[in-house]
């Protein structure tokens, strides 16, 4: 995972906001495979 660094504070204020940007990536790489 990219954002595996980033891993210990997602657990507590960005959870939400590390998810979204790892939907945002693969969301823009499944529209590039298209």
């Amino acid at each position: 995972m990219i954002w595996s660094i980033n891993d210990d504070d997602a657990h507590g204020v960005c959870g939400g906001r590390k998810f979204d940007l790892t939907s945002t990536l693969a969301d823009t790489f499944n529209k590039a495979k298209r």
